[in-house]
């Protein structure tokens, strides 16, 4: 029945079109009530508001201005929306609108753009612009992509990258709030990488885990459990792709294993370059030589952390060189001062089971040779003594007693030729 001006009812049975301009094209218990509103058929459908349209399907509500309702069940209720229900069973729950200028679809087979065969609620073939912000997983996105749970890519993702090369390329600043992981999903790090060697040409492969590199300075992290050699942090230059000039501290694994050893060389490999010195897991340092900063710079311990002993093949060296020496002058009363010193034998507190020891009391020494004292600077240091720099006071002691000796030896033999005269002229 059509009741109001120019409403229109094609056909079908118990079809009522009671709006302005309302048309019902056919079908059955189909009801266009608003103004200007159009059921195509299909059964029990309603267009009651201005605009309103179901094209076909069953049970379909446009109840607001400007809606399209279709399918089995779908209820256009707020202005603008548009509503797809598909073919659910009839005791299906009603898939209705929740707020104006929304574009529902509700289908069990998925929807597919520029695809007929859908594989997920939403596959998509080819090229997709966003230009507004996407959100996965969630309702409310911050950012222009905004993804909650996990996501899997199949292809190379780039962030600031037209054209990834990679599985991840980023170009730009990247803030990550909790953990990262590189070749692992068992995270025990903010950071956690575990990778195979890779191979960088030449036979050889990199044992890096993690390069960080600029304008050809690398700093590098390995870590390994197998072979002779564990964890290491290198440095390095890049020359051609390949790492050269290379230091690493590396954790040795051989022998009584956990020493570190400081290597260089310019193979990629470890083992291939020398060990320049090493730090045993006892505390002790090995090493070809060891040298100052600079020229007649810095000490080896202190009056206050002192070495036990020091062994040396050949001893110690001190520089003599008349070409770094001033205000030379000889030395004076040294057999007096010499004379003066108090030799004894003593054992350190400190060692409850020690051997006697031979030395001098630094205090005792200081008033009378201050030359080799070495005064302490505060309460918490101690007195030292150079017992090398008493040799030339030595030599100068002996000197001064020889010159003595053969002074009393001259005199002897002149008394021996004087008593031997007058034993001679004594004879009958």
């Amino acid at each position: 029945m059509a009741s109001d001006f120019r409403s229109t009812v094609s056909g079908g049975g118990g079809n009522t079109a009671s709006g302005s301009n309302s048309t019902v094209g056919g079908g059955g218990g189909n009801t266009a009530s608003g103004d200007n509103s159009t059921i195509g058929g299909g059964i029990g459908n309603l267009a009651s508001a201005r605009y309103a349209t179901v094209p076909g399907g069953a049970g379909n509500k446009a109840t607001k201005g400007y809606t399209l309702a279709a399918g089995r069940k779908a209820e256009a209720n707020h202005a603008g929306t548009f509503v797809w229900a598909d073919s659910a069973s009839v005791t299906a729950v009603v898939f209705a609108s929740t707020g104006p200028d929304q574009f529902l679809i509700r289908a069990a087979g998925g929807v597919g753009i520029g695809t007929n065969a859908p594989s997920n609620q939403l596959s998509v073939s080819g090229t997709t612009d966003i230009s507004d912000s996407l959100a996965v997983g969630m309702t409310t996105p911050s950012n222009d992509l905004s993804v909650n749970g996990n996501a899997d890519f199949t292809g190379n993702v780039g962030i600031g990258v037209v054209t990834p090369t990679k599985r991840l390329s980023v170009s730009g600043s990247a803030d990550i709030s909790d953990s990262l992981g590189i070749g692992t999903s068992n995270l025990e790090a903010p950071l956690h990488v575990q990778i195979n060697d890779l191979d960088v040409g030449g036979g050889e492969r990199a044992r890096e885990g993690i390069l960080l590199e600029k304008n050809d300075a690398v700093i590098g992290i390995y870590s390994d459990n197998g072979g002779n050699w564990g964890s290491a942090v290198v440095l390095a230059e890049m020359n051609n792709d390949l790492l050269s000039s290379k230091w690493a501290m590396v954790r040795s694994t051989q022998g009584n294993g956990n020493d570190l050893h400081f290597k260089y060389g310019t193979s990629s490999l470890y083992e291939n370059n020398a060990t320049r010195f090493e730090i045993t897991n006892d505390g002790r340092v090995i090493s070809f030589g060891i040298r100052p900063f600079t020229n007649n710079g810095g000490t080896s311990g202190s009056a206050s952390q002192r070495w036990s002993e020091v062994f040396a093949t050949n001893g110690v060296i001190n520089t003599s060189d008349l070409r770094l020496k001033r205000d030379i002058e000889n030395i004076a009363d040294a057999l007096v001062r010499i004379n003066a010193l108090r030799p004894v034998t003593y054992r350190w507190k400190s060692d409850l089971t020690g051997d006697h020891k031979l030395g001098l009391i630094a205090q005792e020494v200081e008033s009378i040779v201050p030359e080799v004292v070495r005064a302490p600077e505060n309460d918490s240091e101690y007195y030292g003594l150079n017992y090398a720099e008493l040799v030339p006071l030595l030599i100068k002691a002996i000197q001064e007693q020889q010159a003595t000796i053969e002074a009393l030896h001259t005199a002897n033999t002149e008394y021996d030729t004087r008593l031997a005269a007058l034993e001679a002229r004594l004879r009958p």
